[in-house]
């Protein structure tokens, strides 16, 4: 074939606002344009299984053609029925479905907070990625069937949109408000996605040209003529321009010079794929029904891969795998190096859409009109039942990455949630079998920690908090047997700071884990390095933090009571010296006359019984008073932590119950205000409202009331133990029983109280000192010991059932629900 260079101008290609081009290979994560990347290499470094299995499907009206994008958690593609789908990428369920009025063929784009589409009626569509909702539309005068891209103008960063129409242009948009900013022109139907490399913009169509088009002024840098169709996209390197086209050849053009460096053809057909580059390699696709691999440097064939059906899917590189579909309805894998078939699965139909990689799964259209995920084994003991809801329009959130929450208190400051739900209660997002403890999980930097027993190890496990996924475990073996006859898991929940993650087993080992890799940064046997004995259930206080300390109510025999250790090296920094011994309840730090100061409520097994409240000053360290305050019992233990109220502090423990509200003054001191017998709690921590306590009396479940007491003065406003009837099905008989709160725990959010009952009860109180109302109600599950409190974070809660339900049908569980209000 004659071809030649129609105009160059090569002070153009070497201009420093190439800075403009996101980068040439796509990194791991998302896949938010057509190919991975605005340069259309088809390359990620990320890897797929060697044998995927089907995830899901999704299901439209029509065929889908065009390729899927990725961002974050979700997955965008439109269909022959003229609709954008978002949908959740681990789960498959739908978030939202837009229709723009036309069959879509094109693979959309994703840049910030907004979907870009094109459709056969020539409208080119912004859509917000939240809501589905429009923002603008475009038209062209013709059909858009190439991939949208993207750029980002270097003056200003603005976003910019660049997408080719069967109206004979490339045209050129601002992202923000689909305003024209320049239009180019060509001489035929512009077929494939415009690549992005650069300051230019390489385009090809049914004119057998391909175009380098200056992205800031929309000026031809220069024309390539290659004398055949060009139906797919090109791939550009920085230096070279590689397509196939119409004519039966792959090219590659050097972009200095225009000129064609080599042509491979191998038979009469053509190419409508675009092809992938490797560092050595490009693939593409053939309409000879075969895969072929060719030497990036030469132009020479490597190796050929047959299908039973011609290749339009254009392939896509994931390290050392090559991913494509085919007409004779199979997705494949092959070994990069040799072309050695590793996989196949045949979807019933044809594919001409090409796959996309993210996560370690692979995404892909058919004709059969169902989108398909495909990806490693999923997690044996993980369900995931829907996506959840999208987050409001300007909703407040907060992450939860301590036990009891952001302020030590069971307060939320998350808004809006959901405060209706039906007879099932609110969505159930994902659920996780799992093993023995009563920890609860921590929730920051999207990552959820969970700690719990398996076997005989401790597991640390780093979750994805929306799709329940792993992305790592620390497992350490352990011996513990409760001698109470309780479940031998970890009772101290996990610590998430900044990029650390610290547990306290219960056998008193201490560790810090890089929150992002799960790699162990260092692990100290406290109980072994102190001489500290087992007390009545192992060791169940949660570590806290103050600055790059790491802080334990640690209750070495005759002391130290309190010790902090440095995060990044597990070195003591600095201890507390007081005889007082280890408890169960976590401390707490809090603001009181200006300082910060570190409550800790210590007291375990100890003869005769002592224990009270430790006040530490936590910028001399100085221990600035002990409050005794523990049960006469041998048996009692001190289980919840201290509620701070301004310059008060409320304590309690259950056994002989007894409460008491003490001040500290500014010289460091502490008096009673005022003693109880109305309120003493087991293990919740109550919650102060509007100058009132609530929380829930006794020790057994059959004797548990909740109760509101004036902080002021001690006086019980009310108590109260509703009771309601439930029906539980076993098959083949159901029966009704009497249902109760039992010793709940309690999360003050939205004005109102969440209720978690130690069965599984779910409530919405309305609770003041002269009323007392369920506003809604449901039950999670009936199962004993939900001894852990539940935990919001962006308007997800997770509930830990700690034991198999009474009936039998479920394991013990790790559940999140969906609180986000729709509005």
């Amino acid at each position: 074939m004659n071809r030649h260079c129609r105009s160059v101008r090569h002070s153009l290609w070497i201009c420093a606002l190439a800075v403009c081009l996101s980068p040439r290979w796509s990194p791991a994560g998302d896949w938010p344009v057509a190919r991975g990347n605005p340069a259309l290499t088809g390359f990620t470094s990320e890897t797929v299984p060697d044998k995927p299995e089907l995830l899901w499907t999704v299901p439209t009206r029509d065929s889908v053609r065009g390729g899927a994008v990725v961002s974050g958690d979700r997955v965008f593609f439109g269909s022959g029925d003229g609709a954008i789908y978002a949908v959740d990428a681990a789960s498959g369920h739908t978030n939202w479905v837009f229709d723009t009025g036309a069959p879509i063929e094109s693979t959309p784009c994703v840049l910030g907070d907004r979907v870009f589409a094109g459709n056969d009626d020539g409208h080119l569509v912004a859509l917000d990625t939240e809501t589905g909702s429009e923002v603008w539309r475009y038209k062209t005068e013709d059909r858009i069937v190439g991939g949208v891209n993207f750029f980002r103008f270097p003056k200003n960063g603005e976003g910019r949109i660049v997408v080719g129409s069967y109206d004979y242009h490339v045209h050129c948009v601002r992202a923000a408000t689909g305003e024209l900013v320049w239009k180019y022109a060509t001489s035929n139907f512009v077929n494939g996605t415009p690549a992005i490399d650069g300051r230019f913009a390489y385009a090809g169509g049914c004119d057998g040209l391909l175009h380098a088009v200056d992205l800031v002024s929309g000026k031809p840098a220069q024309v390539v003529e290659i004398d055949a169709y060009i139906a797919g996209s090109p791939a550009v390197d920085g230096a070279h321009a590689y397509l196939g086209h119409y004519g039966n050849e792959v090219l590659r053009v050097g972009l200095d010079t225009g000129q064609v460096s080599w042509a491979y053809e191998d038979r009469e057909f053509p190419f409508f794929a675009s092809p992938a580059l490797s560092s050595d390699l490009v693939l593409i696709g053939g309409r000879d029904k075969r895969m072929h691999a060719i030497r990036r440097s030469t132009g020479e064939p490597v190796w050929q891969a047959r299908t039973k059906g011609r290749i339009d899917s254009s392939a896509v590189i994931a390290v050392d795998r090559v991913v494509s579909g085919s007409e004779d309805g199979r997705l494949y894998i092959w070994d990069l190096a040799s072309g050695a078939e590793l996989w196949r699965y045949d979807l019933g139909d044809g594919i001409l859409s090409s796959p996309a990689v993210s996560g370690g799964r692979i995404f892909v259209g058919c004709e059969d009109g169902r989108l398909y995920a495909f990806g490693a084994p999923v997690d044996p003991g993980l369900t995931v039942h829907g996506s959840p809801s999208p987050l409001a329009a300007g909703a407040v959130v907060s992450d939860w990455p301590r036990f009891l929450g952001p302020d030590h208190g069971m307060v939320s400051r998350e808004s809006p949630l959901r405060l209706a739900w039906d007879r099932k209660g609110p969505p159930l997002v994902w659920e996780r079998e799992i093993g023995e403890g009563y920890a609860s999980p921590v929730v920051a930097e999207d990552r959820l920690i969970w700690f719990h027993r398996v076997g005989n190890e401790e597991v640390v496990e780093c979750l994805d908090p929306v799709g329940g996924g792993r992305y790592w475990e620390v497992r350490n073996e352990t011996v513990y047997r409760d001698r109470y006859g309780f479940n031998g898991g970890p009772r101290s929940s996990p610590l998430i700071s900044d990029d650390s993650v610290v547990t306290y087993g219960v056998e008193g080992i201490l560790q810090c884990i890089d929150l992002e890799s799960g790699a162990l940064r260092w692990r100290r046997d406290l109980n072994a390095e102190y001489g500290i004995s087992q007390n009545f259930f192992g060791v169940g206080t949660s570590p806290v933090e103050f600055g790059s300390r790491v802080i334990i109510n640690l209750g070495a025999p005759g002391g130290p009571a309190v010790a902090a250790f440095d995060l990044r090296t597990g070195d003591c920094a600095w201890e507390i010296e007081h005889e007082w011994g280890p408890s169960y309840a976590t401390p707490v730090i809090a603001p009181i006359h200006g300082a910060l100061k570190l409550l800790v409520f210590a007291g375990g097994e100890s003869r005769p019984p002592s224990g009270g409240l430790l006040g530490i000053d936590l910028e001399t360290r100085a221990l600035e008073f002990a409050f005794p305050m523990r049960s006469e019992k041998f048996e009692s233990v001190n289980a919840s932590s201290p509620l701070v109220i301004n310059d008060r502090v409320f304590v309690s423990h259950s056994i002989a119950g007894k409460g008491a509200l003490v001040r500290a003054s500014k010289d460091g001191g502490v008096e009673p205000v005022w003693t109880t017998h109305d309120l003493g709690v087991y293990w919740m921590t109550p919650v102060h409202k509007d100058g009132y306590i609530y929380g829930f009396n006794g020790r057994h479940e059959s004797q548990a009331e909740l109760v509101c007491l004036d902080a002021a003065t001690g006086e019980r406003m009310w108590r109260w133990a509703p009771k309601w009837k439930e029906t539980v099905t076993a098959a083949p008989d159901s029966r009704e029983f009497s249902a109760h709160i039992g010793r709940g725990h309690l999360l003050r959010a939205e004005g109102r109280f969440l209720c978690l009952g130690e069965t599984g009860a779910l409530l919405w109180l309305d609770l003041g000192p002269d009323r007392r109302e369920i506003l809604q109600r449901c039950r999670l599950f009936h199962a004993p010991e939900t001894f852990a409190p539940p935990v919001l974070r962006h308007g997800l809660l997770y509930v830990v059932q700690t034991r198999p339900s009474r009936q039998g049908r479920q394991p013990s569980r790790l559940l999140c629900y969906d609180l986000r209000e729709k509005r």
